[in-house]
Formats: structure tokens, C-alpha cells, sequence
């Protein structure tokens, strides 16, 4: 005897019998963890943010500071420079007033002594009278008048003033000769001779 075909077995039907409000909870819960993730990113991009800012904010303090004890370091030798310029721009001011002060010197001693070694025997210097000229001008010092001078010359012979006014003028740095004067206090006569003299003479300390 057969047995009976047994029927497969048929699926129930699924119903979904939660409340309408607790699936529009879970619904709420689900949009807000996600803007709860939504927030916290952009916590955390804001930190990262205003980190990056502090520390570039920092780093640029930090290079001012450098840039500002490096500029006070140029500002400091600039200062010793400009002392030093002012110093320098000093001397050579006091050595230009000293060449300008001194171009005109002359050496008295050695010019004295060229014009007696040109007088005649039995002949004496009794005075001087010296008169330095201006300060070089030109590139001639033989065209410019560098000294005058007036000599008193003793001698006993009358004829000697012709001796005296030729040796004198044959001095290759005496322009001009004259004389002035002649006197006859006793036994001898005194000659006053003016002369000038070019600026060759010139000792040259104020070039050196």
C-alpha cells in the first residue's frame, strides 16, 4: 500500500509588525550618527587647521626675530662704519687745511744763506725783513711771486751796491731787485735792498 505524497513545505509570510514609531526612532538614530560623524570630521579639520596656522604663526615670529637681531647687527656696523667715515672725512679735512696752512712755507735759514753766499767779500747782512707770498695757484712756481723781502746790507766801499744788486739778481729764483735806500751813518753805508723771489723757494711741506 502506498503512502501519500507529502506536500512541500510552504514559507510563511514575513510581517514586519514594529511600530511605526520605533522604526522612525532607528530612522533618526541613523541620521544623526551620521551628522555626529559629520561634526567630529570637521572638529578634527578645524584643529588641524588652526594647528597648521599656529604653527606657521610661530615659525614666522620666530624669522622676524632672526631677521630683526640681524638687521640690529647691520644697523650696529653701519653705525661703526659711519663713525669711522666721519673720522676718516675729519682727518683728511685737518690734513687738507694743513697742506693749505703750510703750502707756503718757506725754509728762512737756507734762503738767507743763498743770498749772503752771493754778496762781495767785506760786505754783512744787519737785517731782514721776509714777506711769504700766497698759496700756490698755478702749475708755474716760477711765474708766481713766493716771497719779498727787504735786506739791510753793510759795507765799506760805496762801489759795493752794484756788486750786491747783481749777485742778488743772478739768483735763478730772485724776480725782482731794487734798491731803496742808502744810508751813511759813520764810516760804512747800509743798503736797503728789496727783492721778490718766485715759489720755488717754497719748502713743499704742505704737498707731503
Amino acid at each position: 500500500m502506498k503512502r501519500a505524497a507529502t506536500p512541500p513545505p510552504v514559507a510563511q509570510p514575513w510581517v514586519d509588525l514594529m511600530p511605526v514609531r520605533e522604526l522612525r526612532r532607528r530612522a533618526s538614530m541613523r541620521v544623526l550618527r551620521i551628522w555626529i560623524r559629520v561634526a567630529v570630521a570637521v572638529i578634527v579639520l578645524m584643529a588641524a587647521a588652526v594647528g597648521a596656522a599656529y604653527f606657521f604663526r610661530v615659525s614666522s615670529e620666530m624669522e622676524l626675530s632672526r631677521e630683526n637681531a640681524h638687521t640690529t647687527l647691520l644697523m650696529t656696523q653701519i653705525g661703526t662704519l659711519s663713525e669711522v667715515s666721519e673720522v676718516l672725512s675729519a682727518r683728511a679735512e685737518l690734513e687738507q687745511l694743513r697742506a693749505s696752512a703750510t703750502s707756503n712755507n718757506l725754509d728762512f735759514s737756507e734762503l738767507l744763506g743763498a743770498l749772503a753766499a752771493e754778496l762781495p767779500e767785506g760786505t754783512a747782512i744787519t737785517g731782514i725783513e721776509f714777506v711769504p707770498g700766497g698759496v700756490p695757484a698755478g702749475d708755474d712756481a716760477r711765474a708766481e711771486i713766493g716771497l719779498a723781502g727787504l735786506l739791510r746790507i753793510e759795507s765799506a766801499v760805496p762801489g759795493d751796491v752794484v756788486q750786491i744788486v747783481r749777485g742778488i739778481r743772478d739768483i735763478d729764483w730772485i724776480s725782482v731787485v731794487d734798491v731803496t735806500a742808502v744810508e751813511s751813518p759813520g764810516a760804512a753805508y747800509e743798503y736797503a735792498v728789496y727783492f721778490a723771489a718766485d715759489q720755488t723757494r717754497y719748502s713743499g711741506e704742505g704737498s707731503r
